[in-house]
């Protein structure tokens, strides 16, 4: 496991833990803060409660040695005993659930601890911690460095569906990252997509048409993305949606 300061353009890599300051996420720091104090809300299991609620944790020690495990609500997590018999394990003693109550699985989504939030699922941070409006930003900026690299016929239409879709955000962040998009030109694209049989519908002044169509939205985005590639040893081709560069 390694741990990376948070950055809204860096694609994680597998056993990478995202850091971020509590200072960056207050609304975070002010939740802990009110459980270690005993300052929150019982939560009623009404169905008010319920759709308002977007995570749910424990807290392991006591004061600045404390770390708050939180994972992001879904309702399978729901323990309701007018559903199933749950029963409560304490002091080698089994008990009925006479309430609502949350089940964990051990696989948190944050960890809060040290002055520091720390994210095995980064995209948590930026769906429900704030940063969303931040990574929108990011991508009209993005988008917009794309459409200054290739000719869009429909370049407008192009960066809003990138604002609009958190996927097509990520994804342009990934390909604006990358030490290879400086040298990105038109040709070449067309040329890969050539290559791989992949088509790019093109207008009478042979520039690049985007279509927000969910069958067709991301085939230019998977070529700029480098997301066909070919086994040298093999000789085959592939499309791969997770790399790692050696």
């Amino acid at each position: 496991t390694r741990v990376v300061s948070y950055d809204p353009d860096h694609r994680p890599e597998p056993g990478e833990v995202a850091a971020v300051p509590l200072t960056d996420v207050p609304g975070l720091t002010e939740l802990c803060q009110a459980a270690n104090k005993e300052g929150l809300a019982a939560f009623s299991g009404s169905a008010e409660d319920r759709r308002r609620l977007i995570l749910y944790g424990i807290t392991l020690g006591t004061g600045d040695e404390s770390i708050v495990c939180l994972q992001q609500f879904t309702p399978k997590f729901t323990l309701r005993p007018d559903k199933l018999l749950f029963l409560i394990h304490r002091d080698g003693i089994y008990s009925e659930l006479e309430e609502d109550g949350f089940a964990f699985d051990l696989e948190f989504d944050l960890f809060v601890a040290g002055g520091f939030a720390f994210a095995l699922d980064k995209s948590v941070l930026e769906r429900v911690l704030g940063f969303e409006v931040a990574i929108r930003n990011e991508a009209h900026k993005h988008a917009q460095s794309i459409v200054a690299k290739l000719q869009i016929a429909n370049a407008n239409d192009f960066v809003e569906a990138c604002v609009k879709d958190f996927r097509l955000a990520r994804k342009v962040a990934a390909i604006v990252d990358r030490s290879t998009f400086a040298s990105l030109t038109l040709a070449r694209v067309r040329a890969h997509a050539k290559s791989y049989n992949v088509a790019l519908t093109l207008d009478r002044q042979n520039r690049i048409v985007f279509s927000n169509d969910s069958a067709e939205r991301w085939t230019l985005l998977k070529l700029l993305d480098d997301d066909y590639l070919e086994s040298p040893m093999t000789n085959s081709r592939y499309e791969v949606n997770s790399k790692l560069a050696r």
